[in-house]
């Protein structure tokens, strides 16, 4: 983990990284089309609240496609490309995308915090006041890993990202 630095304001910033597979978009395998990209329901929603309550909105997202010849990492940001479209280009800092497979036992694939790691130190991000929030076991260990809360969708009553945002705002308030 980094160190925490200051901003120009003297104050850090907080951080959402959001799963994309089964979180944000409808997880149909191993997508490599844009036309199979389809917003889960309360997905802008949701981010419109996490970026109202000065959240920095981050997609961090394993893609093993690209490592296992499935897909091209231009399949990858075509996808995203889309994803971008549909939910606002304005809106998500960065997609973080790790496109090796489980078997190269990489640094950044989740539950690994390479990524995050460089998020954090780019953006000066405040890991303990930041989230991770997904579909599986992987995206709520990386928030746990990088020193922040991670939130695996379908625990304690949280099914949507929607569910989540509100959680995370009326905590927050």
């Amino acid at each position: 983990m980094f160190s925490e630095t200051s901003t120009d304001n003297g104050k850090l910033n907080k951080a959402v990284f959001l799963d994309r597979d089964g979180t944000i978009i409808v997880d149909h395998g191993y997508i490599n089309d844009p036309n199979k990209v389809d917003l889960l329901p309360g997905v802008i929603e949701a981010v419109d609240i996490f970026l109202k309550d000065g959240f920095l909105v981050f997609i961090v997202t394993n893609q093993s496609g690209v490592g296992r010849g499935m897909m091209t990492m231009e399949d990858v940001k075509a996808v995203n490309n889309k994803l971008l479209k549909l939910l606002g280009k304005d809106k998500i800092k960065d997609i973080l995308i790790c496109p090796h497979s489980p078997e190269d036992d990489c640094e950044c694939r989740k539950p690994k915090t390479k990524l995050i790691d460089i998020a954090i130190k780019d953006h000066k991000i405040s890991p303990i006041d930041s989230y991770s929030v997904g579909d599986k076991d992987s995206d709520k260990e990386l928030g746990d890993n990088f020193g922040g809360t991670g939130i695996k969708l379908g625990d304690n009553e949280l099914k949507t990202l929607l569910d989540v945002a509100k959680h995370i705002n009326k905590k927050r308030n």
